[in-house]
């Protein structure tokens, strides 16, 4: 399932010019389907559990 920038921004609490320039940099696991960006769900999970274990407890 792919989701939509503005569906992504929802999930993670972010401002829509914030997903859009992390989709644009590579930041985002985000594919263009012609002029528009989307995210496959199940890659967001893995960057989200990737980013999740890479912070430290206790900060």
């Amino acid at each position: 399932m792919f989701l939509t920038p503005q569906q992504v921004s929802k999930h993670l609490s972010l401002a829509l010019s914030t997903t859009y320039f992390y989709c644009e940099t590579g930041q985002l696991p985000a594919v263009r389907v012609g002029k528009h960006w989307r995210v496959p769900s199940d890659k967001l999970q893995r960057w989200l559990e990737k980013r999740m274990n890479g912070k430290k407890e206790g900060r």
